[in-house]
């Protein structure tokens, strides 16, 4: 059961400590003692969520050896956190790094969805290193007790390098303050952890501060898919569009498809059948056909209606809304709609990624293989 934090009905409008399903109040107490705070509750919604994400574990294709890692993860932090000694440590505290689109987010949350009577609370830290603050260590500090108050709880902080203190550039002072803050609570994290899983991202590990990277008990590389993974993922994010596709059509796209993120191949499918719907949409004209309908894709009938210019034989000036829905003809997608991603461009070059792995953060991160493999599927 997914918990999401509302208002008190039995309290007073302005004491709550909780807006609504999706953003929270992060003040000093459970109460607005002052102006400040109020004013801290506003800037902080949209920042922090604490609703549980609809997203299955079958939602993400592959992936199966983090899956299980996170899960079994969740799993002793939350039914065993006594297994935490002097020398064992849980592993309640991991980075998932690798590039951009990778399904690092979407591990997260699925975990989250997946999780019976876990609260799911995520911090873009993008967006708090770079939104002012008038109490930014209030901020941080109460986040961290929330997730404490509401355990067994995962804490997801999105975009972990925003907050590496070494980086200097436009780091205004609410940003250095809540940086401090967020390495403060993060170091001491482990004197009040049980029932708390804390998950992080990041596409630029190398970057990370020192302390930062040993914080981490685990490291999870997440790569961008193989070329089985990227056929499975075509196939899935098509499910039952109409397509002209074959199956040497979709293994051409797997094997070509070297540098192309799950998150690529979602988008440009959906960019196709939004510009199908364009043309259908816009269309003035239209021409009856014999072709498959989208609800019956193994059947053919004579009735079916397609966009067509206005001079192109027995079109009839109509507009798309005046025709019934199911004898709309939509195109379908073709391989060559699809191509067009390989006109996208690696998302980190294997040169910088070579150049930007220093000896000593593949030391820091214990993950020397997981960078290599990083670096080595982008120079494929």
């Amino acid at each position: 059961m997914s918990k999401i934090f509302k208002k008190d009905e039995n309290s007073d409008e302005s004491q709550h400590l909780l807006l609504s399903g999706r953003s929270f109040f992060v003040g000093s107490s459970t109460s607005f003692t002052n102006d400040s705070e109020r004013k801290l509750n506003t800037i902080a919604e949209g920042i922090v969520i604490v609703d549980k994400p609809a997203l299955r574990w079958s939602d993400i294709i592959r992936l199966d050896a983090a899956k299980e890692d996170l899960k079994e993860s969740l799993k002793l932090v939350t039914e065993s956190p006594y297994i935490s000694t002097d020398r064992v440590t849980p592993w309640n505290r991991i980075l998932l790094f690798g590039p951009n689109g990778s399904g690092k987010t979407m591990l997260a949350k699925a975990l989250a969805s997946e999780s019976e009577d876990t609260t799911y609370i995520s911090v873009s830290s993008s967006e708090i290193t770079t939104t002012y603050f008038e109490e930014p260590e209030k901020l941080v500090q109460n986040l961290f007790l929330l997730t404490r108050q509401h355990r067994p709880s995962i804490l997801f902080l999105d975009e972990v390098d925003y907050l590496n203190q070494n980086d200097q550039n436009d780091q205004s002072v609410s940003t250095k303050r809540v940086r401090k803050e967020f390495m403060k609570q993060m170091l001491s994290f482990h004197n009040d952890s049980d029932g708390i899983l804390l998950l992080a991202t990041t596409n630029i590990p190398w970057t990370l501060d020192g302390n930062i990277i040993n914080w981490f008990v685990k490291k999870l590389y997440i790569p961008l898919p193989g070329e089985r993974a990227r056929i499975d993922m075509f196939e899935f994010y098509l499910g039952d569009t109409s397509h002209s596709l074959t199956d040497d059509d979709l293994k051409r796209l797997g094997k070509e498809m070297t540098y192309v993120s799950g998150e690529d191949i979602s988008s440009s499918v959906r960019d196709v059948l939004k510009k199908s719907t364009e043309v259908v949409h816009g269309a003035t004209h239209f021409r009856r056909v014999v072709a498959s309908p989208r609800t019956y894709p193994r059947h053919v009938v004579d009735d079916l209606w397609a966009p067509c210019p206005s001079n192109f034989p027995g079109a009839v000036e109509s507009n798309w809304s005046d025709l019934p829905a199911d004898k709309l003809y939509w195109p379908p997608i073709s391989l060559s709609d699809l191509m067009h991603i390989l006109e996208k461009p690696p998302p980190v070059h294997p040169t910088e990624i070579r150049t930007s792995i220093s000896p000593s953060s593949a030391v820091k991160l214990n993950t020397t293989s997981a960078l290599a493999n990083y670096a080595t599927e982008a120079g494929k």
